[in-house]
C-alpha cells in the first residue's frame, strides 16, 4: 500500500508513492475573485438561499500529469488503482474522496443501480477494497482521458476536451482510453484529438483495464467548475480555431430545453418555456438546442454569440466557448448548481445574470415556472 493511504485504501495526489509513479506539474492553481451577478432575480415562493450576493474568492484547480508504472488499473470512471494496490481519484479534493469512500463502504445502493444512473460509480465494494466487475488487458502505454461522469456534457467540456487538446498538442503516445459510447462523444474525440482518436479504446463503464505499460492521465485537485489556467488556455485556442470554419450563426441566442421536456415531461421541466421562447424571439433572440447540432457548430454558435440566455443545464456549459465580455443569463429552477455555474461563467470572463424560478414541489428536478416578464426585463438589461 502506498504511503499516505487512508483507512479505505484511498490515496490523494500528494501522497502518491514514487514506487507507483510520478507527478509532473502542468499548471498551477491559485484563486480568482468571482463577482456577484449583474442581474439577480428571485421568483421563488420562499426565497432561494445562495452565496451570490458578494464577491468571493474561488480556488482554481492545479493540473498535473500523473504517470503510473506498469501494473496500474483503471477501475472506474472515477478511480485508478496504482501498481501497489492503492486507489486514487484523479479529480477532486479530500472532501470528494471522503464522499467516494463512504459510498463505497457503507453498503449503499447496489453497484448495478449506481452504474445505471450514469454517475460514474461503476464499481462494487468488497470489504474496503473496490473491485471492478471485469478486467480487460491493454498492452503498452495508455493515456486515460475520462471523464469522471461519462454522459455529462458539461464535464466533457471542462475535463475531457481540454485534456484531449493538451494530449494532442503534446504528442502523447500510446493508446487512448476514453468513454465513447455515443456519436457526440466520438465526434468530440475525433475533432479534439484526431491523431489520438485513431488509437481509441472505448472505455466500458463497469470494466477495469489492466495496463501493461505506463498509465498516464491528467489530474486536478478541485472539481468546482471554475476554469483553471490550464482549461482556459486549452479552450481559448481550440474554440477559436473550430469557430473560424463554420457557417453563420445568430448573434443573440436562447438555449432551450423544450425537446428534452417533451421526452421527459416530469424532469425539471419549465412549464411555460414555449411562452418564454415566444417572448424572447420577439426581443430578437433565437431559440437553439445545442445537442441537435454537430459539435463544431455548437462551438461556433457560442464563440460568435453577442448575448446568451438559457435554462441552467448541460447546454449552457457551452458558454465556455464564449468570448470574454459576452453577457450570459442563466435561468435556474433551484440553487442546486448555481455556485458551479457562476464559477464557470465568471471564470471565463462573462458578465452573468441569474433568475431563479418557482418549483412545483421539493427536489431540484421538480417541474417549475418563471415569470416571462422578469426574464425579458433581465435580457434587456444585459443586452450588449
Amino acid at each position: 500500500m502506498s504511503a499516505g493511504a487512508d483507512e479505505a485504501g484511498l490515496i490523494f495526489l500528494d501522497t502518491l508513492s514514487p514506487e507507483d509513479g510520478a507527478i509532473r506539474p502542468i499548471a498551477g492553481g491559485g484563486v480568482f475573485q468571482r463577482p456577484p451577478p449583474v442581474v439577480l432575480e428571485d421568483c421563488s415562493e420562499d426565497g432561494t438561499p445562495h452565496l451570490l450576493g458578494a464577491p468571493r474568492e474561488i480556488p482554481l484547480a492545479a493540473t498535473s500529469l500523473v504517470t503510473l508504472r506498469p501494473g496500474a488499473r483503471v477501475v472506474s470512471s472515477y478511480a485508478v488503482q496504482t501498481p501497489s494496490g492503492a486507489v486514487m481519484l484523479p479529480r477532486g479534493d479530500r472532501a470528494l474522496v471522503a464522499d467516494y469512500r463512504a459510498a463505497a463502504t457503507a453498503g449503499g445502493p447496489p453497484a448495478a443501480d449506481l452504474a445505471a444512473v450514469g454517475t460514474g460509480l461503476d464499481w462494487f465494494a468488497d470489504g474496503q477494497r473496490m473491485q471492478a466487475r471485469a478486467t480487460r488487458a491493454l498492452d503498452g502505454d495508455v493515456f486515460w482521458a475520462g471523464p469522471d461522469e461519462r454522459d455529462n456534457w458539461g464535464v466533457w467540456l471542462m475535463q475531457t476536451l481540454p485534456t484531449l487538446a493538451w494530449a494532442e498538442a503534446e504528442g502523447v503516445e500510446g493508446r487512448l482510453l476514453c468513454h465513447a459510447a455515443t456519436a457526440w462523444q466520438r465526434d468530440l474525440i475525433a475533432l479534439a484529438a484526431p491523431r489520438l482518436s485513431a488509437r481509441l479504446v472505448p472505455q466500458d463503464q463497469g470494466a477495469a483495464y489492466a495496463v501493461g505499460g505506463r498509465l498516464g492521465f491528467l489530474a486536478q485537485n478541485l472539481r468546482n467548475l471554475a476554469p483553471s489556467d490550464f482549461e482556459r488556455t486549452a479552450l481559448d485556442g481550440w474554440s477559436a480555431r473550430v469557430a473560424d470554419g463554420s457557417a453563420a450563426t445568430p448573434e443573440r441566442i436562447f438555449v432551450s430545453r423544450l425537446s428534452q421536456a417533451r421526452r421527459h415531461p416530469d424532469y425539471r421541466v419549465l412549464r411555460n418555456e414555449a411562452a418564454l421562447i415566444a417572448a424572447l424571439e420577439a426581443e430578437g433572440l433565437t431559440a437553439v438546442e445545442p445537442e441537435t447540432l454537430p459539435f463544431s457548430q455548437q462551438v461556433a454558435l457560442f464563440a460568435r454569440a453577442r448575448q446568451v440566455a438559457g435554462l441552467g443545464g448541460a447546454g449552457m456549459f457551452n458558454a465556455v466557448f464564449c468570448r470574454p465580455g459576452t453577457p450570459v443569463l442563466t435561468i435556474e429552477s433551484s440553487a442546486g448548481w448555481i455556485e458551479a455555474h457562476a464559477n464557470l461563467f465568471a471564470g471565463r470572463g462573462l458578465p452573468y445574470g441569474v433568475v431563479f424560478g418557482r418549483r412545483e414541489g421539493p427536489g431540484s428536478h421538480a417541474p417549475w415556472s418563471v415569470p416571462v416578464e422578469t426574464v425579458v426585463a433581465a435580457v434587456r438589461r444585459m443586452a450588449p
